[in-house]
């Protein structure tokens, strides 16, 4: 047997059907989890349940302690992350969001879009989808506040795909890399995919905007 409807739907509520650990909104892709196993005696209460998006619940609930790789949830990381995500959730009036609402970032007559790539629990890649420069790099903190709301930037780099793969690249990619701090003092890297504003040669509309309309013409019809 499991939670009660009214357990289940006082965590969601108090979640924003947000993971309680990776603190992504995932809307009806959301579990709630038991803290202490059933078959260890956890009971169907509140206090014993948490939010999770399918990949952590898994993390949290299928580990072979004779064959580890990486490092289990322990139960009192669960309480805290639970404790610490719905206190954000109330202190920063955070939201479930519109279904149909797409995220986006527009500066004037230029409007930003994403598409997330990998979503992990370390690192995300993002390609971000902008002409200029300013739009793009607003992007890219833009969907930090909406995805992580509450954390705090602590390191940011560029690096090239051939640097990450020690490959050469007839042209390369460029990664914007952003590392968070979460409310639970997890850290995460964020890996943004800037090639569709910054150019070979790290050529962007900042620098060089005629060089870098040259090129963008050049990409649309050669």
């Amino acid at each position: 047997m499991g939670f009660p409807k009214d357990v289940k739907s006082r965590i969601l509520v108090d979640t924003a059907r947000h993971c309680c650990a990776c603190h992504r909104y995932k809307g009806v892709k959301v579990e709630v989890h038991h803290i202490l196993p059933q078959s260890e005696g956890g009971p169907n209460t509140y206090e014993n349940a948490i939010a999770l998006c399918f990949d952590c619940h898994a993390d949290a609930g299928h580990y072979n302690p004779k064959h580890p790789k990486g490092t289990k949830y322990s139960r009192e990381e669960l309480k805290k992350s639970k404790s610490q995500w719905i206190e954000m959730v109330r202190n920063n009036n955070i939201e479930i969001p519109r279904v149909d609402e797409e995220l986006k970032f527009t500066i004037m007559e230029e409007t930003a879009t994403y598409e997330e790539k990998i979503i992990s629990l370390r690192r995300d890649v993002v390609k971000i989808f902008a002409t200029t420069h300013p739009v793009g790099v607003g992007a890219e903190y833009h969907w930090i506040k909406n995805t992580y709301p509450g954390c705090d930037i602590k390191m940011q780099l560029i690096t090239t795909l051939g640097h990450i793969t020690d490959k050469a690249m007839e042209k390369d990619i460029y990664f914007d890399v952003i590392e968070i701090e979460m409310a639970d003092s997890r850290t995460k890297k964020i890996y943004f995919d800037i090639s569709d504003f910054v150019s070979h040669g790290m050529v962007s509309s900042s620098l060089n905007e005629d060089e870098f309309f040259a090129n963008k013409l050049d990409e649309l019809y050669s």
